[in-house]
C-alpha cells in the first residue's frame, strides 16, 4: 500500500493532457458535385500539408454492397504534379470543417490526373460500431490530432477544422 500511495498522489496532481473535441462529420447524403474542401497529408518528412478537393460525385455501391465511394479531383501544386500516390491513403478529407471521409483510391492505373476515391466516414464508423447520423450530429474521433499530439508534432491544431 505504501508503494501505491506516491503513485496515486502523482496521478492526482499531474494534469492529464487536454482532450480534443471530436471532429464533426458531414453525411454522405449532403455531399454534392461541385462542393469544395480540403485534405491533409504528409508529402515529405513529418509536416502535415493541405491540398484542395473538388467533389465530382458519389458512386453508390461502387466498392461493394452498401459501400459507396466519393469521387473527387484534388488541387494543389504537389498533387497536380504527382497525382494520387499510395502514401496518401487515409488522408482525412473535409468540407466546411466537417469530415467526409478518407482518401482511399487512385482512379486510373497509370493516371497522373489527381482523381481520387474517398471512403465515406459513415462506412468507416460502421466498422467501429458507431453510426453517423443523417443530421451529421455524430462526431468522428480526432485520430490525426491524437497522432500529432502523441508524436510531439508542433502542428497540434492542424486536425481541428
Amino acid at each position: 500500500m505504501r508503494r501505491l500511495l506516491p503513485a496515486l498522489i502523482f496521478a492526482l496532481l499531474v494534469p492529464a493532457p487536454p482532450l480534443r473535441a471530436a471532429t464533426p462529420t458531414l453525411p454522405l447524403e449532403a455531399i454534392r458535385p461541385g462542393m469544395t474542401g480540403s485534405g491533409r497529408t504528409v508529402f515529405e518528412g513529418g509536416k502535415v500539408e493541405e491540398f484542395g478537393v473538388e467533389i465530382l460525385g458519389v458512386l453508390k455501391d461502387a466498392v461493394g454492397p452498401q459501400q459507396d465511394l466519393i469521387l473527387a479531383r484534388l488541387h494543389g501544386e504537389k498533387v497536380e504534379y504527382t497525382g494520387v500516390v499510395s502514401g496518401m491513403s487515409g488522408s482525412p478529407i473535409y468540407i466546411d470543417g466537417k469530415l467526409i471521409g478518407a482518401l482511399s483510391y487512385r482512379i486510373g492505373t497509370f493516371a497522373k490526373e489527381p482523381i481520387a476515391g474517398i471512403t465515406p466516414i459513415a462506412d468507416m464508423m460502421r466498422l467501429t460500431g458507431s453510426s453517423a447520423s443523417a443530421a451529421g450530429a455524430e462526431r468522428a474521433p480526432d485520430l490525426l490530432g491524437r497522432l500529432l499530439q502523441g508524436s510531439g508534432g508542433s502542428d497540434g491544431g492542424a486536425a481541428s477544422s
